[in-house]
C-alpha cells in the first residue's frame, strides 16, 4: 500500500511541470518610436519635390497620423517591457528546475532512506511487541503524510504562480500579435501617403507648367480650359487632403485667374472681330474692356501690346467698313461699269492705293487689307478683288449686273 502511494506521488510531481511547462513558440515585435522617424525619413527622401514648405508639410502629416494612431482611443493598450517578459520566462524556468530539484533532492531521497532505514530495522525489531511495532509505524505514516501535504501546498502555490505567469504572457503575446497586425496596416498606411505625394508634387508640376504658360505665352496662345483644368485639378486634391493652399501657389492661382478673364474677353473680342460687324456687340466688348482696369497693368508687355491691338480693332471696325463702303464701293459704283480690261486694272489698283492710305502708319495689317483681326471684312475684299478679276467681257457694258453686286458685298459687312 505504501509503495503504491509513494509511486503515485512521484508520478504527480514528474509530470506537474512538464504540464504545466509547456508553452506555445512565439515571436514577439518591439515597438519602437525609432522605426516612425525610419518610415518618415524613408518617404521624405522620395519626394522628388524642391519645395522645402512642401516637403514639411507632408513630414508633419505623416508624423502627425503616427502619432494620432498610436495615442487613439481605441489603439490604447497595456504595454509590457521586453525585461519584464524575459524575468517571467527566467522565473518560471527556476521555478521549474526548483520544483524538480525538490522531487528529486527531497522525496527520493527521504522515501529512499526511510524505505531502507525500516527495512533494516524491520528485521532487527521482528521480536518487539506488535503495539510497539504499531506504534512507531503509525508515527512515521502520520509524519510522512505532514510532510507530503507541506510539499503539495508548496507545489500549489508555484503552480499557481506558473499559471499566473503563463496568463501574462498569453495576453502579451496577444497584445503583440495585435501591434505586430496594426504595424503592418500602417506601413499600408505609408505607402498610400507616398502615392498622395507623388501625385501632389505632380500636380504641382503642372500647376507650375500653367502658370509659366501664362507668364511667357501671348493671349492668342493660353489655353485657357487646359489650364483652369490644371489648376482645378490641384485645387480639388489639397481639398481632398483637407490642406490649405499654400501662400506661394495661391497667389499663381490668383494671377492665373487674372490672366485668363483677359484671355476671355481677348477670345470674345477676337471672335467678333471675324464676323460681320455687330455694332451693339462691339459696344459691349469696349464696355467689358474698360472693366478690366488693373488687370492689364499683371499682362506682360507682349500681351499688354496684343490686347490693346484688339481694342483698337474694335474701335475702328465701323471706320473699316465706312472706307470700303464709300471709299471702294461706292467708287466703284460711280463708274457703273466697266468698259474693258484697262478699266478692271485700274479699278484693282484703285483698291490696293485706298486700302494702303487707311492703314498707312498702322500695325498689325497684311498688305492690301484692313486689320488682321477683320477675316469677313478682309474676305469680301479678297473676294472682290477676285470677282473684278474675273469679270465675263459679255457683262462689261451691264451696270445693273454690276452695281448690284457691289450693293450684296457692301450689305454682307454689316450683321442684318
Amino acid at each position: 500500500m505504501r509503495k503504491l502511494k509513494i509511486l503515485f506521488v512521484l508520478s504527480m510531481f514528474c509530470w506537474s511541470p512538464v504540464i504545466t511547462a509547456q508553452t506555445t513558440n512565439r515571436q514577439y515585435v518591439l515597438v519602437d518610436d525609432n522605426v516612425k522617424q525610419e518610415i518618415i525619413e524613408k518617404l521624405m527622401s522620395s519626394l522628388s519635390t524642391s519645395e522645402n514648405e512642401a516637403k514639411y508639410m507632408i513630414k508633419g502629416l505623416i508624423d502627425d497620423a503616427f502619432n494620432q494612431y498610436f495615442t487613439h482611443k481605441k489603439t490604447a493598450c497595456n504595454v509590457f517591457e521586453a525585461d519584464s517578459v524575459e524575468n517571467l520566462h527566467k522565473l518560471l524556468k527556476q521555478k521549474d528546475k526548483e520544483i524538480r530539484e525538490l522531487q528529486k533532492s527531497h522525496f527520493e531521497e527521504l522515501v529512499e532512506e526511510n524505505t531502507k532505514l525500516w527495512s533494516e530495522r524491520f528485521d532487527s525489531l521482528a521480536d518487539a511487541s506488535t503495539a510497539h511495532y504499531n506504534e512507531l509505524k503509525y508515527y512515521w505514516e502520520v509524519k510522512y503524510d505532514s510532510i507530503v501535504s507541506s510539499d503539495s501546498l508548496i507545489v500549489s502555490v508555484l503552480n499557481d504562480s506558473i499559471a499566473s505567469i503563463s496568463h501574462r504572457l498569453s495576453f502579451t503575446t496577444e497584445k503583440m500579435d495585435s501591434l505586430q497586425a496594426e504595424c503592418a496596416v500602417l506601413q499600408q498606411n505609408a505607402l498610400v501617403f507616398e502615392g498622395i505625394s507623388e501625385e501632389l508634387s505632380l500636380r504641382q508640376r503642372t500647376l507650375n507648367e500653367a502658370y509659366s504658360s501664362c507668364l511667357n505665352s501671348g493671349l492668342g496662345y493660353i489655353e485657357e480650359d487646359a489650364v483652369r483644368e490644371k489648376v482645378d485639378s490641384y485645387k480639388e486634391l489639397l481639398g481632398m487632403l483637407k490642406q490649405r493652399i499654400p501662400v506661394e501657389q495661391q497667389k499663381q492661382i490668383d494671377q492665373i485667374e487674372k490672366i485668363c478673364k483677359v484671355v476671355d474677353f481677348f477670345d470674345s473680342a477676337i471672335a467678333q472681330l471675324a464676323m460681320p460687324f455687330d455694332e451693339e456687340a462691339n459696344n459691349k466688348l469696349l464696355e467689358e474692356y474698360e472693366t478690366l482696369g488693373e488687370l492689364r497693368s499683371i499682362l506682360q508687355p507682349i500681351q499688354q501690346t496684343e490686347l490693346a491691338q484688339v481694342q483698337q480693332a474694335l474701335d475702328e471696325e465701323y471706320l473699316a467698313v465706312l472706307h470700303f463702303r464709300n471709299g471702294i464701293i461706292g467708287t466703284l459704283k460711280e463708274e457703273g461699269l466697266i468698259p474693258n480690261k484697262a478699266a478692271i486694272d485700274a479699278n484693282l489698283k484703285m483698291i490696293d492705293e485706298k486700302v494702303g492710305l487707311f492703314t498707312s502708319g498702322k500695325t498689325n495689317f497684311d498688305e492690301g487689307y484692313y486689320y488682321r483681326y477683320y477675316v469677313h471684312i478682309n474676305k469680301q475684299l479678297s473676294d472682290l478683288r477676285t470677282w473684278l478679276t474675273n469679270f465675263p467681257k459679255k457683262d462689261y457694258g451691264n451696270s445693273e449686273i454690276f452695281v448690284k453686286h457691289l450693293d450684296e458685298v457692301s450689305k454682307s459687312l454689316v450683321k442684318e
